[in-house]
């Protein structure tokens, strides 16, 4: 006799399906004969071990067992037991089987145990979101161990670092920096080639890579075979992808990566290789000054503080503070701020400064916040994403003068930018005139650049822990946001003494 209705065993969302004391399969629901193309009867009266050979393989019946001799339901674990029973999994989860969480449940009547409820729950989508969260987690931690890497100013080991960990990064099979010199692209660093290529130059306007410094924007091509302008040196690479190093609107090059896999590399790829390439055109910057300025110790043992500081740093108020105090080391100042623009309302504010207070002007700059179009300076910054001096500001009819800039002589400043969006400026401030100058300036915007990147990864961090945190279908907090929060309440109560 069935212990519940069909009907009802149907209606069920999950696998059911219930036994009798002797473990003998007496009823399934509709979705679990639909997953294992069963007929209705289908298993019926067989002993579970029969029906599911490889369930004393895997010591479940054994957990069966345990479940009549203490009468407690029990939770398979899915990180122990990946399946109940082989199920096909969705083709579009690209899982090799569908992931499974099983409860069994002791059916207990006038105190006489009379069969088993084995609940199976589809853990699809969960896996996948733990898939994909693992797989964001690792592509942000091997940025910031990239970051790390690149803080090294040695040319040549900067570009291999460049190369090997792109390589990796993507599981490419081949990679490869060029930089651009006049309409010439050279081989500076490769890897993974059946023979090195460095050395080799081609026309700035040659194959994917030409393409690629032409319009200054990334490039994938899933099928090499149908893109014209795929240059042959590994003739087993089958896609490709490639982005410029941009810094400051000047391409250095291009960032190159190969797979002998069709469609290898997705839209998340593309963009995740920009990102390395804007870090790589800073880091082929930043080692290029060092060489061309080995005289400027003091500026090149700052830039590589700083580096080091800014990539290890999560916290973006931390960000600006650590920005400004490496700044005045190499770029001195009488004020300084940070200005953040905030897109949505065409404004900047200041996030961050020093110095004001010797002026009295404390209050103010709290308060500062005006449109970007109001002052001219930072207006042709944003426009021109290059920095901008002005030697002396009495001297300059553009320059505007307020009571918030009138210890001003003289001006240099840099855009904050990340990724092409503009974050915002740093401005630093002298009471003597012609003190700053072109080759300050662009000092400035190498510290900008680097900001840029630090602000970026601080963003990216907070997103990973949002959605660390967050179920990503409904918004709320979950499981582990819960556990998180449940061990600080225990912790607490501990402390304190008092219940929880």
């Amino acid at each position: 006799m069935p212990f519940f209705s069909q009907t009802l065993l149907d209606s069920f969302p999950i696998g059911l399906l219930l036994t009798d004391a002797d473990l003998v399969v007496q009823q399934l629901n509709r979705w679990l004969r639909q997953r294992l193309a069963l007929e209705p009867d289908g298993l019926i009266g067989q002993p579970l071990g029969v029906a599911f050979p490889d369930l004393e393989e895997r010591s479940l019946l054994a957990a069966y067992d345990l479940v009549r001799q203490s009468r407690d339901s029990l939770r398979l674990s899915p990180d122990t037991y990946r399946y109940f029973v082989r199920l096909p999994a969705e083709e579009a989860s690209g899982l090799p089987e569908m992931p499974q969480g099983t409860t069994l449940v002791p059916l207990i009547v006038n105190d006489k145990l009379v069969g088993t409820l084995t609940l199976i729950e589809d853990l699809t989508e969960r896996r996948l979101t733990e898939l994909q969260l693992q797989r964001e987690i690792g592509k942000l931690t091997a940025l910031h161990e990239i970051d790390h890497a690149l803080a090294t100013l040695d040319l040549p080991a900067c570009l291999q670092i460049i190369i090997d960990r792109t390589r990796a990064l993507f599981q490419a099979d081949n990679s490869a920096l060029l930089l651009l010199t006049g309409d010439t692209l050279t081989v500076a660093a490769d890897a993974g080639y059946p023979r090195s290529y460095v050395g080799a130059q081609i026309a700035s306007t040659a194959g994917l890579s030409g393409w690629v410094v032409t319009h200054r924007v990334p490039v994938s091509v899933a099928d090499l075979r149908d893109d014209t302008r795929y240059i042959k040196v590994d003739p087993q690479s089958q896609s490709e992808m490639t982005t410029p190093l941009l810094l400051r609107g000047e391409c250095l090059g291009v960032l190159n990566v190969e797979s002998r896999r069709l469609n290898a590399f997705s839209e998340a790829d593309v963009e995740l290789l920009e990102t390395l390439g804007t870090r790589a055109a800073t880091a082929i910057h930043n080692a290029r000054l060092h060489t061309a300025e080995r005289e400027q110790r003091v500026l090149a043992d700052t830039l590589r503080d700083i580096t080091v500081t800014l990539s290890s740093e999560l916290n973006p108020d931390a960000i600006l503070d650590v920005l400004l105090d490496h700044v005045e080391r190499v770029t001195p100042y009488d004020t300084a701020c940070i200005m953040l623009y905030d897109a949505r309302l065409g404004q900047v504010y200041i996030g961050r400064y020093r110095g004001y207070e010797r002026f009295g002007l404390t209050n103010k700059v709290n308060a500062f916040s005006v449109p970007l179009s109001e002052y001219s300076n930072l207006a042709r910054m944003a426009h021109s994403r290059q920095p901008e001096v002005v030697p002396d500001t009495l001297a300059d009819p553009r320059w505007v003068r307020n009571s918030i800039s009138e210890h001003i002589r003289s001006w240099a400043g840099a855009p904050i930018v990340a990724r092409g969006q503009l974050l915002g400026f740093i401005s630093l401030d002298k009471s003597t005139a012609n003190f700053y100058t072109p080759l300050m300036a662009e000092r400035l915007a190498t510290f900008a650049a680097a900001a840029g990147l630090a602000l970026e990864n601080a963003r990216l961090y907070a997103e990973q822990q949002r959605l660390a945190t967050t179920d990503g279908l409904t918004g709320i907090a979950n499981r582990r946001q819960f556990d998180i929060v449940l061990a600080g309440e225990v912790s607490r109560s501990l402390r304190s003494g008092r219940p929880l």
